[in-house]
């Protein structure tokens, strides 16, 4: 067994004294016995248990929150905004002439282009 067989066996679990175990005894482990029930299932519990911990941890440090009133101060921001967006919408609604005029002919306008050029 090589050092890769062994940070495999890590990987998958394994804890040291298992590597030992496995190298005393002088076998190579098969797929079947690569990951053990047991250990898979208590690495997974351990990492629930963890998050759980770090959670409730979370909880009793951080003050308390006030959801309702924060609520309320987004639902007062929304009316605002409608609000706002409403009032924009009438003032780009408004008759505004926005046709092109075009103050010079055609030709006063190619004569200088014509004249840009010499």
């Amino acid at each position: 067994m090589n050092l890769m067989d062994i940070v495999a066996l890590a990987k998958q679990g394994f804890t040291p004294a298992d590597v030992k175990e496995l190298l005393s005894a002088g076998e190579t482990p098969q797929e079947s016995e690569m990951i053990p029930d047991s250990a898979e299932n208590s690495s997974d519990q351990k990492t629930v248990q963890r998050d759980d911990q770090q959670d409730t941890e979370q909880v009793e440090v951080g003050d308390a929150v006030d959801y309702k009133e924060k609520f309320e101060e987004l639902e007062a921001k929304y009316e605002q905004m409608q609000k706002d967006l409403q009032a924009a919408q009438v003032n780009n609604t408004r008759n505004i002439d926005v046709s092109f005029k075009n103050e010079k002919s055609y030709e006063e306008t190619i004569g200088d282009l014509a004249r840009s050029f010499m």
